[in-house]
Parts: C-alpha cells; sequence; structure tokens
C-alpha cells in the first residue's frame, strides 16, 4: 500500500516490491504498480513473464543510460503523515495490540497508532527476512487472539506480510470479514459517506452480508474474487467501499488498493465511536458455509485452469446438491485448490465438502 500511494505522491513511472503477500518468505515474487498506483493487469503480467522467459528483442541500456537512484529520505513519513490524516479523530485512551507478520508494517504500524495518541502493544514487528507470516499475521490471529483476551487491550489487529489484508479481534475473539465488511458499509452509509449506497464484494462474500445490507436499503455487487477485480468494478460503478473475505477491504476515496493500516485506522474509528465492533454489527448473521483448499502440484494447478475442469466439477457437484453454492478456483499464490460451499443446511454443506 505505500509503494501504490508513493507511486502517485512521487509522480513515478512504476512502483515494484518483493512480496510473499500472506505467505511465508519461500513464496517470494514480484509486485508491481503502474504511475497510478493500481496494480497491473493479469494480461500485462503474463506479457511481461513471456519476455522474461523467452528473451527479449530489445536492446537494454548500458552505463549512464541505464539511469540513477534518488533516496527518498523522508517517504516512510509521508506514508505515515498521510495515514494519520485519515484517521480525523485522535485516539486517546484506546489500547490496541498489534500482530505486523514481521512484514511491512513493522516498522510503521506502532507509530501510527502511537502518534495517534493509543497505547499499543506490538507483536511480531521484528522481521529477519525469514520469519514473515510464520505462525504470526492475519492467517493466523489464534496467539494474537489469546493476548487480547488475556490483556487490558480494547481490540487487536493482525496484519499480513505486504500489509493489505487485516484481521480484527475484540473481547478475545476474531471478527469475520464478511461481517467487517458490513461495519464498514453500516458506519459510511450513516456518516454520508457511501457513494451510490452500493458495496462491491465477490462471489464468495457471504449471503449474510446481502441480506444485512439490504436491511439498511443498501446494494451489494459481486466481482470476481481478487481485490483487483474488486477495485474494477468499484470503478466501473462508481462504488467507494469493496471487500473479500481475505481481509482486503477498498476505500477507494482514500486509497488505489487494500491498505490494511488504512483499514485498521477506520475500524479502530469505529469501535472508538461505538464501543464494539461486534455489537455495531448485531443484525449481522452469516448463512452456513465451509472453506478448505487442497494442495494439488504446480502442473496440475496450470492444467486444471487450462481446462474446464473446475466448471465439470462444481456442474456434479450442484446437481448433487441443489441447496449449496459452490466456488471452485485456484489459489493466485500457492499451488492449491479453494473450495467455497454455502447453503441454508449445514448438513448438506458438510455432506458436499465431503
Amino acid at each position: 500500500p505505500a509503494m501504490a500511494y508513493l507511486a502517485r505522491a512521487y509522480e513515478a513511472d512504476a512502483a515494484v516490491m518483493v512480496s510473499a503477500s500472506h505467505n511465508t518468505m519461500e513464496y517470494n515474487g514480484i509486485k508491481w504498480f503502474d504511475g497510478k498506483g493500481f496494480k497491473l493487469s493479469d494480461g500485462l503480467e503474463d506479457e511481461i513473464e513471456k519476455l522474461i522467459k523467452e528473451g527479449m528483442d530489445f536492446e537494454l541500456p548500458t552505463g549512464e543510460n541505464v539511469g540513477h537512484v534518488i533516496i527518498a529520505k523522508r517517504a516512510v513519513q509521508e506514508y505515515k503523515e498521510f495515514l494519520k490524516s485519515t484517521a480525523r479523530n485522535r485516539f486517546d485512551g484506546l489500547t490496541v495490540m498489534l500482530d505486523c507478520a514481521n512484514g511491512a508494517a513493522s516498522a510503521i504500524a506502532y507509530d501510527v497508532f502511537t502518534e495517534l495518541g493509543a497505547k499499543v502493544y506490538p507483536r511480531a514487528d521484528e522481521p529477519d527476512g525469514i520469519n514473515i507470516n510464520n505462525k504470526c499475521g492475519s492467517t493466523h490471529p489464534e496467539r494474537l487472539q489469546e493476548l487480547v483476551a488475556e490483556s487490558d487491550a480494547d481490540a487487536g489487529f493482525a496484519f499480513d506480510g505486504d500489509c493489505d489484508r487485516v484481521a480484527v479481534l475484540e473481547r478475545g475473539r476474531t471478527l469475520d470479514n464478511d461481517r467487517l465488511l458490513f461495519a464498514l458499509a453500516k458506519y459510511m452509509s450513516e456518516n454520508g459517506m457511501l457513494r451510490k449506497d452500493m458495496v462491491v464484494g465477490t462471489v464468495l462474500t457471504n449471503r449474510g452480508v446481502e441480506m444485512a445490507l439490504n436491511g439498511l436499503n443498501l446494494r451489494l455487487l459481486r466481482s470476481d474474487v481478487g481485490d483487483a477485480n474488486v477495485f474494477h468494478l468499484m470503478s466501473k460503478k462508481g462504488v467507494n467501499l469493496g471487500g473479500e473475505r481475505s481481509g482486503h477491504f477498498l476505500l477507494s476515496d482514500f486509497a488505489t488498493g487494500s491498505d490494511a493500516l488504512l483499514n485498521a485506522l477506520f475500524f479502530a474509528k469505529i469501535y472508538r465511536e461505538k464501543g464494539s465492533l461486534f455489537d455495531y454489527t448485531a443484525g449481522y448473521k452469516n448463512v452456513p458455509c465451509r472453506e478448505k483448499s487442497i494442495n494439488v502440484t504446480p502442473q496440475q494447478l496450470k492444467s486444471m485452469k487450462n481446462s474446464s475442469y473446475f466448471e465439470k466439477v462444481a456442474g456434479e457437484v450442484r446437481a448433487l446438491f441443489g441447496g449449496v453454492k459452490l466456488v471452485l478456483r485456484a489459489s493466485g499464490t500457492e499451488p492449491k485448490v479453494r473450495i467455497y460451499i454455502e447453503g441454508e443446511d449445514a448438513g448438506e454443506i458438510e455432506e458436499a465438502m465431503r
């Protein structure tokens, strides 16, 4: 998120970072942003990858034509100031626990919250290049959940390695990310911030969100999975709030993608004003669902993606279990197949998952 923000602030042509996202360090890859702070399209990334693998038919610059490095010494501070400006109010009297996943948030999350007046207990904020996302962060909030319950912390926020996902905890429990999307929508609607009375989710967004939004005369739109797809539909429809079950929340009035620190500040603001995010969303109820991941080889995954395998399997399951919603998809970061099943009958969901 800092790279996306600074690409715009510095009028850069592009921004690039090394990232394993929410995974451990062996999954490190390269994430690109264009000069407007948007992720590159899948098509353009595929084109770049093809050039690298098959050889580039253009002459590479040498000598002084390569360019030069400029160290932006104030970049981190400027990004911190931007984040603090989005809070609008201070957090004096609020105590939070932050799990930084030994990743990108480690250098700035503590400063941002303390400079806004909060008392902060940090953890997993000592990256060594190897321990990123290792049994910590938004995909492993269990220990943070225990610590929040045992401490005087009002709430806890767990980020992932590249700080675009956040898990929110209060009173010793982790709040469901679909519930959190509803919390943002409800708060923004009440405060005249929600554009067009619409919110963008994905095909995986629990139907409970749709029902709860309908109760507030708000509408849910659905995109394909992936924060880039969510943002694209938001832009197309002129909507300024989107999110997905993974913990990505997009506030397009402030950022061009999911910024977990920005989102945590919004959730802290709601907590401070309402006393409890869980109580604030008391009208929300999940429709029963199950999620599962299956390990496959990279070759198997490629074959599945290039065929109609997912559609065939999904069709067979729907024929057997007409009351369930099934989504099969390939992971975007690991050699895994993701399964999501939702329906009114919990027993039917369990049987379909087997």
